[in-house]
Parts: C-alpha cells; sequence; structure tokens
C-alpha cells in the first residue's frame, strides 16, 4: 500500500500470499571436527606403543612445561632467570655477600666475593602411568602427566628459595615482633627501600595472609623535608593493600599488592614468617642451564612415564634487597 492510499483513507488490501515470508526451518550446525581431532586417539596410541614415539611425546612437552614453570614457580618471579647458552659459565658479580644453593642441591654456601662462578644442581620428576589405565582414562593421562611434573618441580623450586631465603635472612635482615601490625610491615618495608632499592615481592602464607586483610592499611607517607627545613608529611606511595581480582592474577597465587609489592601466596611458608624482596633483577638470579624430557618406563612395575629433568643454579648476590619477618 503506497502513500496516497494511507491519505484517503482506503482500507489497506488483504496480503496476498506471495507477500508472506517464508518460514524456514533452521537446523543446528554441526561442528566441524579437523582431520587431527579425529585421528587424534589413533595417532597418540601409536606413538605410546612404542619407545621411539614416546620419545617424541617428550620432545614435544618441553617448551609448553617450560613455559607452565615460568607461569607458576614463585622462585622464577624472585630471582632473575638467566637461561645459559652451551659452554658458558655461570659467572656473576656479588655485593658484600653471596649465598647460593651448593652442587647437591641441599645445603646453602655463604662467601664474600666480587665474582662468583654459581654451581648447578638438578631437579627431576617421573610421574608414571599404569598400563591397565592407558584404556580406562585414554590419552588424558598425557596431560595430567605434564600437570604432576610442573606441580612437582615448581614445588621443588620453591623449596630451593625458602632454604636460601632463610640463610640470607639470618642477623640484621629479620624482625622479631609480638604480633602483626602495620608498623611492623612498615619497617620491614624501610629495611629495604632504605638501600635505595625497591621492595617487589610478598611471600605469606595463607594464615599470615588473613592477618594481612583484617588490618586497615594506608597509604605511605614519610616526612620530607621542605625550603624551610620544616618536616611536611608527603604521601609517596599512594596505595596500601589491594586485592586482585584478575583470576589468572589469582591461579598463579597473586593475591594483590602491598605498597607497590605483590603479594605471593605460598602454602610451604612456615607460619608466622613473611617475606620481603627486592626486585628480582637486583636481588639474585637463578641460571636455567637445561631442561630435558625423556622416556622412563617401569616395565616390572608396568608402568610407563616420562624423566623430567631441570639442571639449575639459584644465587641471591646482594642480601639487602631481603627483609623477613618472624611473628612470636
Amino acid at each position: 500500500m503506497d502513500r496516497y492510499s494511507i491519505a484517503l483513507g482506503k482500507p489497506p488490501p488483504p496480503p496476498s500470499i506471495e507477500d508472506e515470508p517464508e518460514v524456514i526451518e533452521s537446523k543446528p550446525k554441526k561442528k566441524k571436527v579437523s582431520t587431527f581431532d579425529q585421528n587424534r586417539d589413533s595417532i597418540l596410541q601409536t606413538y605410546m606403543s612404542t619407545g621411539e614415539g614416546r620419545q617424541r611425546l617428550a620432545t614435544s612437552m618441553v617448551e609448553p612445561i617450560r613455559q607452565r614453570l615460568d607461569y607458576q614457580s614463585l622462585a622464577r618471579r624472585v630471582f632473575h632467570v638467566d637461561p645459559l647458552p652451551e659452554g658458558i659459565l655461570p659467572i656473576y658479580d656479588a655485593l658484600d655477600r653471596a649465598s647460593y644453593i651448593a652442587e647437591d642441591g641441599e645445603q646453602v654456601v655463604s662467601v664474600r666475593p666480587t665474582r662468583i662462578v654459581l654451581p648447578t644442581f638438578e631437579i627431576n620428576s617421573n610421574p608414571t602411568i599404569p598400563l591397565n589405565q592407558l584404556r580406562e582414562r585414554r590419552f588424558s593421562l598425557l596431560d595430567r602427566s605434564q600437570d604432576y611434573a610442573a606441580q612437582d618441580i615448581t614445588a621443588q623450586e620453591n623449596s630451593k628459595m625458602l632454604l636460601l631465603l632463610d640463610r640470607v635472612a639470618q642477623g640484621s635482615f629479620t624482625t622479631h615482633a609480638s604480633e602483626l601490625t602495620e608498623n611492623v610491615l612498615r619497617n620491614a618495608f624501610d629495611v629495604i627501600q632504605d638501600n635505595g632499592l625497591r621492595a617487589a615481592n610478598v611471600l605469606v602464607n595463607p594464615l599470615d595472609l588473613r592477618k594481612i586483610r583484617t588490618l586497615s592499611i594506608g597509604p605511605r607517607s614519610r616526612p620530607l623535608a621542605t625550603r624551610h627545613r620544616q618536616a611536611q608529611p608527603e604521601t609517596w606511595l599512594t596505595n596500601g593493600f589491594d586485592p586482585t581480582v584478575n583470576r589468572a592474577e589469582t591461579q598463579r597465587g597473586v593475591m594483590g599488592t602491598l605498597w607497590g609489592a605483590q603479594v605471593n601466596l605460598l602454602p610451604s611458608v612456615p607460619q608466622n614468617s613473611i617475606y620481603i624482596t627486592a626486585d628480582s633483577t637486583t636481588f639474585g638470579v637463578m641460571p636455567i642451564r637445561s631442561f630435558s624430557i625423556i622416556s622412563a618406563d617401569e616395565p616390572y612395575m608396568r608402568e610407563i612415564g616420562w624423566l623430567y629433568s631441570l639442571n639449575l643454579g639459584m644465587c641471591c648476590h646482594n642480601p639487602l634487597g631481603l627483609s623477613k619477618i618472624v611473628v612470636a
């Protein structure tokens, strides 16, 4: 119907059959499955059935697990990660006193050199899969094996880190307090920042994190001298404790920020102990020589698996970047 018919008040003509829209039934689209997804089970079954195939699977898992370790490990945030090429010695400069993990991976050595040749040690993990479970749970066991290896290596790296931090914190770098208060935290931060360094990481136990959350922590302020030699408070860090809301950061243990430093949750930290470290580039180094995965089966136990081996070192070359709080 045109506009002239509307102006004359004529009734609209009846709708014709041709004008009715044609109803087309929509069918659910089938999800396209790639050729690799269709043949994935058969391909993995072929690889898992031979030792050469399992070794090829091990080679393909090196890079994903390395990326996961860089993301999850707290020791790789506290210490600066330094990949070592072949034939290069881990030689670093030290400030006043240096502490490092010995070659056996169990002892901490403290020296006072200007330069240090850092020894390396090995961390191994060998998760295995029973043969009778290959058919039961299919090939999700490969992903589970990688998860176990990443968690095991991360836990060992963090335990070595705490062993080293305890040795470095002995003496004037430890603050003893009867209870955890805001002033105690401020003084621990000042131990690092008075040396011209920036506090970057806070390591806490879940129970101590609960105490920090209950404190009413305000912005940091210090009296700075003016031209007239009068002390006036001026805020130089404007944020107190700020909990994180990012799920990805929470999964890697970052629970928030405290005066600009990341608050990292680590269950292996002893209760009533809090570690504060400076930026990784000025505090310590973690050279990594190699990371390899080889097929390591247990035929007598009817189990197959892989041996994840990591060759690394761990050193704190600047003890001025560490502060520890012990609540008695």
